[in-house]
């Protein structure tokens, strides 16, 4: 269910239609208005619009890495799964070839 959401950001309101309840959305603009904060006083010569800006690119940018991430990290472990399966076939080959000589 879309819930309908008002927000301030660095001074501008906003109204989102979202899954998420306000409580959690708030925290979402908190976050954004505080990175906007840190941007603008960073360079007194960015505007409002350059700030999101930034911010949308460094999202983005943080977004890819971290996909990047998670794709090396899925390959790591079918990796090792495929290590794991193996060393369980070499253990039944040799506990069956030990069983083998026991009898």
């Amino acid at each position: 269910m879309k819930n309908k959401c008002s927000v301030t950001i660095s001074d501008l309101q906003i109204s989102v239609h979202t899954d998420y309840d306000q409580a959690y959305v708030d925290e979402l603009a908190k976050t954004a208005s505080a990175q906007m904060e840190e941007l603008l006083r960073a360079s007194r010569y960015y505007s409002k619009l350059d700030a999101a800006l930034l911010l949308l690119l460094d999202l983005n940018d943080r977004n890819a890495r971290l996909e990047a991430e998670n794709a090396k990290m899925k390959r790591e472990m079918e990796s090792m799964k495929l290590d794991v399966e193996i060393l369980r076939i070499e253990n039944e080959k040799l506990t069956g070839d030990t069983a083998d000589k026991t009898k």
